[in-house]
This record gives structure tokens, sequence and C-alpha cells, in this order.
């Protein structure tokens, strides 16, 4: 195995080395792709004639959600609390 003068250093004075690969970014997916789910749910709800925001925000925001593998359980508190609060 072949060692650079700084890893030869650390291992005579019983340090670690380690090898860390560079990193590259993944390519961010096509549009149509991200947001096929959330499409799809707004197809469904127009399908489906329905009007009731309470029921078009939460549809959208957990379709959106799965996408992006967000906290669900949060995302739901979140939602809850904006029925529980008054009108503005």
């Amino acid at each position: 195995m072949i060692l650079c003068e700084n890893c030869i250093t650390r291992t005579r004075s019983d340090q670690e080395i380690g090898y860390r690969g560079p990193t590259v970014p993944e390519p961010t997916p096509p549009a149509e792709e991200r947001f096929s789910e959330l499409c799809k749910a707004a197809r469904t709800l127009l399908h489906g004639r329905v009007e009731d925001e309470n029921v078009i925000y939460p549809t959208l925001a957990l379709a959106n959600a799965i996408g992006y593998d967000l906290d669900l359980a949060g995302l739901k508190a979140q939602i809850v609390s904006q029925w529980d609060s008054p009108a503005s």
C-alpha cells in the first residue's frame, strides 16, 4: 500500500489515517419527476371536484412531503394547529 508523507507520519505516531473520497452532489431530477406525486394528487382532486380547502391543502401538502421525505408528523401537527387557530 502506498501512503503519502502525511499518512506515513500519522501511522508512525500511532494516529489513525483515513480516506474521504470527493463528494459529488446528486443531480436534481427533472420537475416532472420531483413533483409527480403532487401533480397526481392535484389531478385527483380536480377530477373529484373537491372544493373544500380543509381537504385540498392537507392532501397537497402530504403529496409534496412524499417526494421530499419530510417529517410527516411535524407537518400533520402544523396542519392541525392551523385548523384549531381562529380564522384571521
